[in-house]
């Protein structure tokens, strides 16, 4: 990441965000799809598993376990980083902790909010126009 220049850098991250939110749009998509080298990935953009804590200790957990809460304060989220790691935290703490489905409805609409809002916060300006 420190090799990239902020523009390569937010390009970057907009692929991955984009890659993500389709495969978590998709119905047909399978678990591997969104769980083989997700860590990896998200580890080479500089997010970090943190156990939500960072996420927590700003908002509500709640809105880290629950979609309909997460949807209330998505939009005031505006920090790459800070997303990225939520979403690898919640990640993190789905195939480790809960290990339920990835695709199960309530975490594929909170993934689909945090990779639309990833993406959006991501996107150079010259997308944005």
């Amino acid at each position: 990441m420190s090799d990239l220049s902020q523009k390569d850098y937010r390009e970057k991250v907009y692929q991955y965000a984009s890659e993500y939110l389709k495969l978590y749009k998709a119905s047909e998509t399978i678990e591997r799809e969104v769980d083989i080298d997700f860590y990896e990935k998200s580890r080479s953009l500089g997010f970090k598993m943190d156990a939500g804590d960072s996420f927590i200790g700003r908002y509500a957990k709640e809105a880290f376990y629950h979609s309909e809460v997460f949807k209330n304060v998505v939009d005031s989220i505006d920090d790459i980083v800070f997303m990225g790691t939520a979403i690898l935290s919640r990640w993190r703490y789905i195939t480790h902790w809960t290990q339920t489905s990835l695709l199960e409805k309530e975490n594929r609409e909170w993934f689909v909010l945090a990779f639309e809002k990833l993406a959006e916060i991501s996107a150079n300006v010259e997308r944005r126009i």
